[in-house]
């Protein structure tokens, strides 16, 4: 063997040069390359076969009709004006559309309640800002 560093004659069997040190690798002695084998070609796809139907005279579908009550117009109609700030009418409404949904079996009586918690407090923001406004202008006529 040769050292790759120093160019100098090393023994068999040696690790290192005996000249410069340098650590001395053994020649791996080259194995042949096993030949590719060639790649069998790829099967085309067998075209898929259409389904048959089960039921070859098919019936058309009819549309799911659910049948429920109307909402309240008194329960929409409160709602409305609640929510436009118009607080007794929206009260008034979302009681009377309360009773017509338990009494006749009417949808809306979320919308109901909703209806009077705002016009609730709708009406006690009118209070508030009235006992304010009134407030000041009696304390500037006594003023």
């Amino acid at each position: 063997m040769i050292c790759q560093n120093c160019g100098a004659q090393v023994k068999e069997g040696n690790r290192f040069c005996e000249m410069c040190g340098a650590p001395v690798q053994p020649v791996q002695p080259v194995q042949p390359v096993q030949p590719v084998q060639p790649v069998q070609p790829i099967q085309p796809i067998q075209p898929v076969q259409q389904a048959k139907p089960i039921n070859s005279n098919p019936q058309p579908i009819k549309p799911l009709i659910i049948d429920r009550p109307p909402f309240s117009n008194f329960c929409i109609a409160g709602l409305i004006t609640a929510i436009f700030q118009i607080g007794i009418l929206g009260l008034i409404f979302g009681i009377i559309g309360l009773k017509e949904c338990s009494s006749k079996g009417k949808r809306g009586m979320a919308m109901g309640i909703i209806a009077i918690i705002l016009s609730i407090a709708d009406v006690a923001l009118w209070i508030v800002v009235l006992c304010i406004f009134g407030y000041a202008l009696i304390y500037d006529a006594m003023g």
